[in-house]
């Protein structure tokens, strides 16, 4: 099945390639190293898991071929004196290997340094220079991809197509910094064994979904977490904020509270276990709870006896009514129903 899944990506390569020689003998060449990038962006990606499920040779051959159309981008954006797109095509060529010796990752820096634009050419050697180590490791056929290694792969799709997640003040920077941090949600499901995660079906902003869509990450959207004992849930963007209007309601006071061992992590099949065994949260709606525990059933009159909880009269064939937030019976007249505080939420 991979080896198939591998000859059929190789195929729409070969498509895209033709395509490329083609494109070489248009009059707007200057649209060439724009359009070119966009398709090759998620090419170390797909080179990166390909030799991780063991399939080297296919990856070295997709390599090869992205690595021409990064050079022919690099090469186009020069003429035309297109200093990011010629730093964008450096960028992507640094990220086709993790052997950091590759001859892409030398070409690449090489490329970097001749860019004339210094804000262009700083950021694209810096941008080469801090992708990590962690790309230059072997992994073991049968062993998944490390969550930090994932992350990083993100990190450096975004870099590469010009977020600056250090910069706080970027808004749509951070948009993509909280996305690819909630990747791996360990820190907050740690904290309880019986805290679940799901992804939300609604939620999304229009720049949340087209981010989302460019980097392939599925957490840029709301994020739901539960708590699969007593049916809590609370919906956000960021899974720590989210998390943080969720603990002080549920979770700092409740007596089944079960933290997970101090080592332990989260990981994608864990995630795809959980969701069998809460097919409830997958397939029910995913909205929030309220912000207490909804109360049951009004109890059977009287309590106590037959009078109002507030005036201590008796109902005297006047209607009772429940107050679920004070948990008991109260008259109709309007003296007590004026003087009845306000609650958080109607019951």
């Amino acid at each position: 099945m991979r080896a198939e899944t591998s000859r059929r990506v190789e195929r729409k390569l070969e498509h895209f390639l033709r395509l490329v020689r083609l494109s070489e003998r248009t009059p707007y060449q200057s649209a060439l190293p724009l359009a070119f990038l966009r398709i090759i962006e998620g090419g170390a990606t797909l080179i990166n898991r390909l030799e991780l499920e063991g399939l080297a040779k296919a990856g070295a051959s997709i390599r090869e071929a992205i690595f021409r159309v990064c050079k022919l981008a690099a090469a186009i954006a020069a003429q035309y004196s297109m200093h990011n797109e010629r730093a964008r095509a450096a960028i992507f060529a640094a990220m086709l290997s993790r052997n950091r010796q590759a001859e892409c990752v030398l070409w690449a820096k090489a490329e970097a340094e001749q860019i004339k634009d210094e804000k262009n050419r700083d950021w694209a050697r810096t941008t080469i220079a801090n992708q990590p180590a962690t790309l230059g490791l072997e992994n073991l056929n049968d062993e998944p991809v490390p969550m930090p290694m994932e992350q990083q792969v993100y990190l450096n799709m975004a870099s590469a197509m010009g977020f600056d997640l250090s910069d706080p003040d970027d808004i749509v920077s951070q948009m993509v910094k909280v996305g690819i941090d909630d990747l791996d949600p360990t820190r907050v499901l740690r904290n309880c064994t019986h805290m679940f995660l799901t992804l939300s079906r609604q939620g999304h902003t229009f720049f949340h979904l087209i981010l989302g869509q460019q980097l392939q990450l599925p957490t840029m959207g709301a994020k739901v977490l539960h708590c699969a004992l007593h049916k809590y849930t609370r919906v956000g963007l960021s899974l720590d904020e989210t998390y943080e209007r969720f603990r002080p309601d549920y979770c700092d006071k409740c007596p089944d509270r079960q933290p997970r061992l101090v080592n332990w992590q989260y990981t994608h099949e864990w995630q795809l276990g959980e969701n069998d065994r809460n097919k409830e949260f997958m397939d029910g709606p995913r909205a929030e709870t309220r912000d207490r525990k909804p109360v049951g059933p009004a109890p059977p009159i009287p309590m106590p006896g037959e009078t109002c909880a507030a005036c201590g009269l008796d109902f005297a064939g006047l209607s009772p009514w429940w107050c679920g937030f004070c948990q008991t019976w109260f008259c109709q007249r309007p003296e007590c129903a004026d003087k009845h505080p306000k609650h958080p939420f109607p019951m």
